[in-house]
């Protein structure tokens, strides 16, 4: 019996990551690169903010362990994107990089086939002096997760496939606009712990259903949490940073630090990075500071009554940088930071551990 349960918990575990792994590879899609010629160069790679899905572009690996964006010509920049050179929301600066083409073999993510392409040689220079992101970050525009926006019940299925999730959830009303922001931090698939922000809004007065009603009848017939929310459009996309520690057994006196996302214009921005938790059903092993930009101060007021209203305590010193601060918020400006531990607004339960 013992080794039927080994057997069938190990099968469970390979299907958890292959979701994950086909997870990850489809949403670090990067954007579209176009090839032009600039008064001066004749070779040189832009990266825009379009996206023509008859001209693909993939990542590969090199035999280096860099990773390349590639497009449909064969041209590649090391794939090494800054907080301006690859956004979320598609408010691209623009990267110009200088294609010293160099062949390099490269094995495309997904695929075993090897491939040549050209390597740039040139690092990136962009508008302003970043930090430059693992290729564990996901921020693109081009995430297959955008077209499906969020509703509550992603959340309530999340345990089926491995995903041990604690949330908060703030939902209000701003410029005709019903808004949802989302923080998560857990375990995902058995294999990583992360966290995540999600921006989403709907429409208040935009047809929600075939028998006439707004979402803003749906929303005062059934509250908030029954409305299927859009990811943002780049316009309503915010600028946002996340950092994660673990504490790796409940009675360490110390956690370990995991994420450090910089800041960065998204409509979802998340980070996973290998490791467990000790219990899947005790998440407060792991601390989220996240921040967030708001366009205006009235809008990060109504986010912070919503923190209020679960019982979040403001900081007066008004700044919260580290794990020390739990369930607590600070104020600066527009920009609010938010220390957590042990609030989850989720369903899940305790797994039996």
């Amino acid at each position: 019996m013992e080794k039927f349960k080994g057997s069938k918990r190990a099968i469970a575990l390979l299907c958890a990551l292959v979701l994950v792994f086909s997870t990850a590879m489809t949403g670090c899609s990067v954007k579209k690169i176009t090839k032009k010629t600039p008064t001066g160069s004749d070779d040189s790679i832009i990266i825009g903010d379009g996206y023509d899905e008859d001209e693909p572009t993939t990542i590969v690996v090199g035999d280096d362990g860099k990773s390349y964006v590639v497009d449909s010509e064969g041209n590649s920049v090391v794939y090494t994107p800054t907080s301006t050179a690859v956004i979320q929301g598609g408010n691209n600066s623009g990267v110009v990089v200088t294609n010293s083409t160099q062949a390099v073999k490269t094995t495309t993510k997904g695929n075993t086939a090897n491939t040549t392409t050209k390597k740039s040689t040139t690092p990136a220079t962009t508008k302003e002096t970043t930090t430059v992101m693992s290729t564990s970050d996901v921020y693109n525009s081009l995430a297959f997760q955008r077209k499906y926006g969020f509703n509550k019940m992603y959340d309530d299925m999340a345990r089926f496939a491995n995903f041990y999730l604690d949330t908060i959830r703030v939902y209000f009303e701003y410029d005709d606009k019903f808004w949802l922001i989302e923080f998560w931090k857990g375990e995902y698939a058995m294999a990583s712990v992360g966290c995540e922000i999600g921006f989403y809004n709907v429409n208040a007065d935009e047809q929600y259903s075939l028998f006439g009603k707004t979402y803003r009848d749906v929303y005062e017939e059934k509250g908030a949490e029954s409305i299927a929310y859009k990811s943002v459009p780049d316009e309503d996309a915010m600028y946002c940073s996340m950092k994660l520690w673990q504490y790796v057994k409940s009675t360490d006196a110390k956690p370990v630090p995991r994420i450090n996302f910089p800041r960065t214009k998204c409509w979802w921005a998340a980070d996973f990075e290998n490791a467990v938790l000790e219990k899947h059903s005790d998440r407060t092993t792991l601390v989220m500071v996240g921040t967030v930009e708001f366009p205006s101060a009235a809008m990060r007021d109504c986010f912070t009554d919503g923190l209020d209203s679960k019982g979040f305590k403001s900081v007066a010193s008004g700044s919260i940088t580290s794990y020390d601060k739990c369930d607590a918020y600070a104020v600066k400006g527009n920009e609010v930071t938010v220390g957590w531990r042990y609030h989850n607004d989720g369903s899940q339960v305790s797994d039996g551990e």
